[in-house]
């Protein structure tokens, strides 16, 4: 893009319409992604003033989902616009941050709603519209490998999220999955298949998130409004002030604890003789 675009976007904001993607930076900058085909930059949060981007760039056509990983931005995007890249589908593609550079990784016949990178694997996990899961992993100079994982979904992959734990962590690595079927699915990331999951939520904003010890997950209806016609429903009851009352229409989160198994503490040697000791004089 021109110098002059590059400044208005940086004044004015950096997106013209929905922000498709959100990801944090290792040094704590945020990298956004907008239907516009536009990508931004943010400067660290401060106290004061607005945070405003420090880098803008454009891909020229709509991006579906973005996510940072192997010191790069990896972008979904459709094949309509002008980039010389799209011909037609939709597309992978690659920014890399040192040298503002964008390459073409793999291109699809069904539209990526969803990326996320698996920094243990150093592969790509990308949800596609159809409800397929791909690994996308870079295979030396000559470009990378794409392979199909086990179908879990019946609707869109709209999220993806890596639980990601320390090096020195022996618990195993799991990613999770959000559908446009109103399903959540946990997956063990080193063979790529479903361990368990959830269903009965809210399709339309579905999204999950974790980290080591918690599961959050959107879109839980309380008391939603249908087409059907419904008879008032009363909240409360009151004799001096009759009446009825809506029960009004909201959503919720549902947070899951992954509780650890408890440490079995090993009782010096003599303590548990004297406990026993203990108890039996207690009994007499």
């Amino acid at each position: 893009i021109s110098d002059d675009e590059a400044q208005s976007s940086l004044t004015r904001g950096a997106h013209e319409g929905a922000v498709t993607g959100l990801a944090l930076l290792g040094d704590g900058r945020l990298v956004s992604s907008g239907e516009d085909g536009s990508i931004a930059i943010w400067k660290k949060l401060a106290d004061e003033g607005d945070v405003a981007p420090e880098f803008y760039n454009r891909v020229n056509t709509p991006v579906q989902a973005a996510c940072v990983g192997d010191g790069c931005l990896f972008i979904a995007c459709s094949g309509q616009g002008s980039h010389e890249y799209q011909l037609g589908g939709w597309h992978l593609l690659r920014f890399d941050f040192a040298t503002q550079a964008i390459e073409t990784l793999t291109r699809f016949t069904s539209p990526p709603r969803s990326l996320a990178w698996n920094r243990e694997g150093q592969a790509l996990l990308i949800g596609l519209q159809t409800g397929q899961l791909k690994c996308w992993q870079r295979r030396g100079e000559q470009g990378g490998e794409i392979k199909d994982l086990l179908t879990f979904h019946t609707g869109a992959v709209s999220s993806i999220h890596m639980r990601e734990l320390g090096a020195a962590s022996a618990e195993p690595w799991l990613f999770f999955t959000a559908g446009q079927d109103g399903r959540v699915a946990a997956w063990d990331a080193e063979g790529a298949c479903p361990l368990w999951g959830l269903q009965g939520f809210t399709h339309q904003r579905l999204l999950v998130l974790a980290d080591r010890s918690r599961l959050v997950m959107s879109a839980i209806e309380i008391n939603p409004v249908t087409s059907e016609p419904q008879t008032a429903r009363k909240m409360y009851f009151n004799w001096k002030e009759p009446g009825t009352h809506e029960i009004p229409f909201c959503e919720a989160l549902l947070l899951m604890d992954f509780v650890p198994e408890a440490s079995k503490s090993k009782i010096p040697a003599g303590q548990e003789e004297d406990e026993e000791q203990e108890e039996q004089e207690e009994q007499e």
